[in-house]
């Protein structure tokens, strides 16, 4: 398997097209069979569709913790994506440190591309998530939770998969099966204002069905808003009760219970214990 480091001055969330180029060329590449990991400037998420993304910290020397990056994946290729001019740039130490290497080096440059502010960026993704600027920008700072119903909204306004939000555990553990998914191998997500945490118990070959693990902590569940969606949903709860509206009917679940509908009539859930 091909293995190709790809190095960006710039990756989501940041509001440019670099993000949007490296999305598409990632999806390209693991969809073709190579092996894929980014090194970008941090913060931000760490993993998409399985490629680890390496960030490197502006509070330490860069130059040290790219090449630790392009020495520790031991690429066939490094790819520079966007580099900046200069010497400073992510791509360009990226590119010095592989040709001392001996890897072979691509550079991919864009046209120029006006980038946004931040404002700008959150109004575009308010605006196509159907969600309010000011609960955007308090996503972003941390300062809000938020619910599954929302999460899904931001999901599609930024066109990426919902796994975008979850922390990736695969990379640490031997993959034996690609149909198999081992427990401590499950992409999770906690969302702690909403009292809910998710795993992912669908091996990453999946592609029509997916299985959650979902933990509500007493008072926690989906959201105060009724969701609905394309596809259908089906659970057991394994324990405790669970109330759950789906469209005008109001229900309480208990260990051993099951459910399915489909997911264009509006529904949530919700934990009872106190």
């Amino acid at each position: 398997m091909t293995r190709i480091l790809l190095v960006t001055e710039s990756a989501f969330p940041a509001p440019d097209g670099t993000s949007g180029t490296l999305k598409a060329l990632v999806d390209r590449l693991v969809d073709t069979g190579r092996e894929v990991r980014v090194v970008a400037p941090a913060p931000g998420l760490r993993d998409y569709r399985g490629a680890t993304v390496v960030r490197v910290s502006p509070l330490a020397a860069t130059g040290g913790q790219v090449r630790t990056a392009v020495d520790a994946f031991s690429p066939d290729v490094v790819m520079a994506v966007d580099p900046t001019p200069g010497p400073g740039g992510l791509g360009r130490k990226a590119l010095s440190q592989a040709r001392r290497t001996g890897v072979p080096t691509i550079v991919l440059q864009r046209g120029v591309v006006p980038t946004g502010t931040s404002a700008l960026w959150r109004t575009q993704v308010a605006d196509r998530a159907g969600l309010s600027i000011g609960l955007i920008s308090l996503i972003e700072r941390g300062r809000s939770s938020p619910s599954i119903r929302s999460l899904r909204l931001l999901a599609g306004a930024l066109e990426v998969p919902m796994e975008w939000f979850f922390q990736d555990r695969r990379a640490s553990m031997k993959t034996t099966h690609s149909q198999v998914l081992r427990s401590g191998q499950r992409r999770s997500l906690r969302l702690a204002g909403q009292g809910i945490s998710i795993q992912i118990a669908s091996p990453p070959k999946t592609e029509k069905l997916q299985m959650f693990v979902v933990e509500l902590e007493p008072g926690g569940g989906s959201g105060g808003e009724m969701d609905q969606h394309q596809g259908e949903e089906a659970g057991l709860v394994i324990s405790g009760e669970i109330e759950f509206w789906l469209g005008h009917d109001h229900l309480l679940l208990s260990e051993g219970d099951s459910f399915q509908f489909s997911a264009r009539t509006p529904h949530r859930y919700h934990n009872p214990g106190v």
